[in-house]
């Protein structure tokens, strides 16, 4: 899944997108969310790899 970019938006970015569901996740026990931050220019800024087990739903 990948977001439009926000051009001047500062350290508080707000994205006015719809809302990205796990429609269904086969093996749970195994699963992550890795959310990456990149430059328009593609250089990786930062990322985060997250297991899905630790994550409430909500």
């Amino acid at each position: 899944y990948r977001t439009r970019t926000i051009p001047a938006n500062g350290l508080n970015p707000k994205y006015d997108e719809s809302v990205f569901e796990f429609r269904k996740i086969v093996l749970p026990d195994l699963a992550i969310l890795r959310i990456a931050v990149y430059e328009e220019t593609g250089k990786l800024i930062g990322q985060r790899v997250l297991p899905l087990d630790g994550l409430q739903a909500g």
